[in-house]
């Protein structure tokens, strides 16, 4: 047997400054919060769109925001986003089901394929609008894994902030904030931890300075 359930509220939000996961992804937003963000306090109102569904072998949970004074486009992109993402994750998990089926493997358990969506506000007022949503998956294997996408409008603008904006003199822009992370990964990791990072092993001994770190791998 399947169920969903679906709900829907209103708040609103003020600016909540939160730290994120350093990715390329997430420096995005924050170097459009250094460059184009002031303090204002002015309120934005959000419709926090939430469901779940749960089957005999998947467990979802989603969240995403949605502005009613803000653009159609923009909304629909947020959510257009998400819903994607949520039906990429059935795909693969399906077809890993039928693969495992079709090996003779266990079947898998209760809900045991995971899909949930948090959003993250950074910035939410009549100046700019800026988040973050996290989306856990988990469709097979050793572990699952979490995708990033990242969100910024110019409400006096309006218009979406993109990142290409901020550098208009430097078409390499994305292998600049790349190096950039890479560096800051190898000061915080140090030599040892970076080479486990970058090529999987490192020395019981190695420290990372007290610091904690997630590990990125980087192509």
């Amino acid at each position: 047997m399947s169920g969903s359930t679906e709900r829907e509220s209103i708040v609103i939000v003020h600016m909540n400054k939160k730290y994120l996961l350093m990715s390329v992804g997430v420096l995005v937003l924050a170097v459009t919060g250094y460059l184009l963000f002031s303090n204002h306090t002015d309120t934005l109102r959000v419709e926090v769109k939430n469901y779940s569904e749960k089957t005999d072998t998947l467990d979802i949970y989603v969240e995403y925001p949605q502005f009613p004074e803000l653009p159609k486009a923009f909304n629909e992109k947020i959510k257009n986003t998400i819903l994607d993402a949520e039906a990429g994750f059935k795909k693969e998990s399906l077809e890993n089901e039928k693969a495992r089926k079709e090996t003779g493997g266990a079947r898998a358990s209760s809900g045991e394929y995971t899909f949930s969506t948090e959003w993250v506000p950074d910035q939410l007022n009549t100046t700019m609008v800026s988040f973050v949503i996290r989306a856990w998956h988990y469709t097979g294997g050793a572990h699952g894994g979490q995708t990033i996408y990242t969100f910024s409008y110019d409400v006096k603008k309006k218009k979406e902030v993109v990142l290409s904006e901020l550098f208009p003199n430097s078409p390499d822009y994305l292998a600049r904030i790349s190096q950039y992370a890479i560096n800051d990964l190898k000061l915080t990791l140090g030599a040892e931890w970076w080479n486990f990072a970058k090529h999987g092993h490192a020395s019981s001994r190695s420290k990372s300075k007290g610091r904690k770190f997630h590990a990125v791998y980087l192509g």
